[in-house]
């Protein structure tokens, strides 16, 4: 048997590259982010806000958003948590009679006045109060207790 020092070694040369082939390592390609319209909510949040009553000593708004896009079962459930405030009637799938207490809502509408947040811009396109003709319908007379 040979020493050990005696063995040859391989030797790794590193030659220069020539040409440039464009080619790039793997990388994790990002989705990009939906940016979420602005929307503007100012008018309905004002009208809401003007429109509270009063029930039992306790003070409520009802007001109806409309939803828009697909919303997932959980995505509405973070909605009205956000909202403070419990579905009433659903009028349609997109269009959802909201029930909540005015100190509530009203510390909600000062950030839904500036700028709300990524899923109620994105799935909520307007907040407002009802009209009087769909508050007159026969199935919103026990929504309130």
């Amino acid at each position: 048997m040979e020493p050990e020092e005696n063995k040859k070694s391989i030797r790794h040369i590193r030659l220069p590259v020539e040409e440039c082939t464009g080619e790039r390592g793997f990388y994790w390609k990002r989705k990009n982010p939906v940016e979420p319209p602005g929307r503007d909510y100012t008018e309905g949040v004002r009208e809401i806000l003007q429109s509270s009553f009063t029930v039992e000593g306790k003070q409520f708004n009802i007001f109806k958003i409309t939803l828009g896009g697909k919303p997932t079962p959980s995505e509405i459930d973070k909605i009205f948590n956000w909202f403070k405030a419990q579905p009433a009637f659903y009028f349609s799938p997109h269009e959802i009679l909201l029930k909540s207490l005015s100190e509530d809502f009203s510390k909600v509408a000062k950030k839904l006045l500036k700028k709300a947040r990524k899923e109620i811009r994105l799935f909520v396109e307007e907040v407002r109060l009802i009209q009087p003709e769909e508050k007159m319908a026969s199935e919103l007379a026990d929504v309130v207790l």
